[in-house]
C-alpha cells in the first residue's frame, strides 16, 4: 500500500471537519456538532450496550425441522447463543449458530435424498428421473431452510437503530 493511499481516510475526515467549521448556518453547525458530541458520549455507549443486550435476549430463533424431525429447538439455539464466550461478538455468535445448523443439515442430507428417492419412485411420472428429481427437491428444500435460518441470523442494523430511538424509548431512558 502506498503512503498516499493510507492517508486518504484521514484526509476525508479533515475535509469533514473543515466543512463543519466553515458552515455558514450556525443551526446546521450546532446540529452536527451536538450529534457528534452525543454519539461520542457515555450516554450513547450505555444506550448501545442496552440495545445489544435487548437484541440478544429477544432474537426470534425458530425451530429447525428437517428430514421429518426437529434438528434444533428454538430454546436450545437461544441458550447456545446466550452462553457463548464473552469475547465473541453478537454477529460471531449468530454465525456460530448458523454454521452449527448447516453442518447438521449436511449430515442429514444423504438420508433425506434417499427418502426422497423412495417417495418419488412411487410416482410413475418421474420413473426415469428419480435421482435428479430427488436432488432438485432437496435443493429447493435446503434453499427454503437457509432462508428461514437467515431470517433470524441476519441483523438489520437500520431497524435496530430505528427501534433504539423511536420504538422502545422507555428501555433506553437513562
Amino acid at each position: 500500500m502506498k503512503l498516499s493511499e493510507a492517508k486518504k481516510p484521514h484526509k476525508i475526515e479533515m475535509n469533514f471537519f473543515e466543512e463543519l467549521f466553515t458552515y455558514d448556518s450556525t443551526t446546521e453547525k450546532d446540529l452536527i456538532r451536538s450529534s457528534m458530541e452525543f454519539k461520542g458520549s457515555n450516554t450513547f455507549i450505555i444506550m448501545l450496550k442496552r440495545l445489544i443486550y435487548y437484541y440478544e435476549h429477544n432474537t426470534p430463533f425458530e425451530d429447525i425441522y428437517y428430514n421429518n424431525h426437529y434438528l434444533f429447538h428454538r430454546d436450545f439455539l437461544k441458550n447456545r447463543f446466550l452462553q457463548r464466550s464473552e469475547y465473541i461478538s453478537t454477529y460471531g455468535g449468530l454465525k456460530q449458530i448458523e454454521n452449527m445448523i448447516l453442518e447438521e443439515i449436511r449430515r442429514e442430507r444423504r438420508n433425506r435424498i434417499k427418502g426422497l428417492e423412495e417417495f418419488i419412485s412411487r410416482y410413475p411420472s418421474h420413473m426415469f428421473e428419480i435421482k435428479e428429481y430427488a436432488r432438485m427437491l432437496s435443493i429447493k428444500e435446503n434453499a427454503k431452510l437457509v432462508n428461514q435460518i437467515q431470517g433470524f441470523i441476519t441483523i438489520d442494523y437500520f431497524k435496530l437503530y430505528y427501534e433504539m430511538f423511536f420504538l422502545i424509548k422507555n428501555y433506553f431512558i437513562i
